[in-house]
């Protein structure tokens, strides 16, 4: 609880392999998301998200419960989603926003925190196929 701040949108989170905490800017949707969360779950210290079972109200939200909850969500639209396609999915898409949008990859690589660059080109590969769409821009933009 001592690591979200609602009045300034922002959240402080370890990082998967990393000691320090880091801040994490929350747009208004996350913040309302956040906001009706906390409203069920109280002001006490303690684990941002927690468990509602019997056997264990009021302890961390573990791993293996995010994974069901988020495959849970996805049946419920009919799509299989697993947390960390759901990162997958998010990343290509800001790959697609930033290239639309004329901005550079290291806008997306500080996104993902991803440490190396070469990483993104994964999630860009994965879309259809990059060296058609490079050829069409530059070939469009000689015809202009």
């Amino acid at each position: 609880m001592e690591d979200i701040d609602l009045e300034r949108d922002e959240l402080w989170a370890k990082g998967k392999g990393r000691s320090a905490k880091e801040r994490f800017g929350l747009p208004e949707p996350t913040l309302k998301a956040l906001a009706g969360w906390l409203a069920a779950r109280g002001s006490a210290p303690g684990p941002l998200f927690t468990n509602f079972d019997r056997a264990s109200k009021g302890g961390r939200l573990c791993s293996h419960s995010v994974y069901r909850i988020v495959r849970g969500l996805g049946e419920r639209v009919g799509v299989r989603a697993r947390p960390h396609g759901v990162r997958h999915s998010a990343i290509t898409e800001a790959i697609k926003l930033a290239a639309r949008e004329g901005l550079d990859l290291s806008v997306v690589q500080a996104f993902s925190r991803h440490s190396d660059p070469r990483t993104l080109f994964r999630y860009r590969d994965a879309e259809g196929d990059p060296q058609a769409s490079v050829s069409a821009a530059i070939a469009n933009k000689l015809g202009a």
